[in-house]
């Protein structure tokens, strides 16, 4: 069928030679993609969820300790004192452990996107969202050979793995989708991370 990508999804799928935060250079906000509900249906805990996600959204690699990369990462953000460190706590907790920093260590031909801002249409129906990650691996060649969809969920401290995919796997599925009309020629795999557990998820037994 036949689809169409906007140009808020081309320019970063083109420019793949440069790594930074293209959202930031489109005049897109850095506030956390669809879907966020926080730590809870709380106020105070979808602020929590939102200074995670703006820790977690500046860090592009983890280069040298953990504590290090997430202090950078949070420095001269604006949240109260202690929802701040609890941030920080929850976020370098969740790097901590070698099944989420995998996502975050620099590798030969891997360019990451964070915020990455979309907007597809096909067969009449047009979707538009922004994913927290996407980890673009590249061949020698210049073309995209895999693509790992990275969704990162705050609320999930008191909920099962089966649980969790459940409640966001429609929201995986369309960024899966998107991801695919934008890096055609790539593989596509998700993850899901939960990072009041620090779990990496996958739906449907990926990798």
């Amino acid at each position: 069928p036949k689809a169409e990508v906007s140009r808020r999804a081309e320019i970063p799928a083109l420019e793949n030679s440069h790594r930074t935060d293209f959202s930031a250079g489109l005049g897109f906000s850095d506030s956390p993609s669809e879907g966020v509900r926080g730590a809870g249906a709380t106020a105070e805990g979808r602020i929590f969820g939102t200074c995670a996600h703006r820790i977690l959204e500046r860090i592009e690699f983890v280069r040298g300790s953990v504590s290090e990369a997430v202090s950078r990462a949070s420095y001269g953000l604006r949240f109260g004192a202690e929802v701040l460190e609890r941030a920080r706590e929850c976020v370098e907790r969740a790097l901590s452990v070698p099944e989420v920093r995998a996502l975050f260590l620099e590798s030969e031909g891997l360019v990451c996107f964070r915020e990455f801002p979309y907007a597809v249409s096909e067969e009449g129906r047009a979707a538009s969202g922004r994913i927290d990650r996407i980890n673009v691996f590249y061949s020698t060649d210049g073309r995209p050979r895999r693509a790992e969809v990275i969704e990162f969920k705050t609320d999930g401290a008191g909920l099962s793995d089966s649980e969790m995919l459940s409640l966001y796997s429609a929201q995986l599925e369309s960024y899966k989708k998107a991801a695919s009309l934008i890096f055609p020629e790539a593989q596509i795999e998700c993850a899901l991370v939960n990072v009041a557990r620090a779990k990496v998820l996958r739906p449907g037994g990926e990798r």
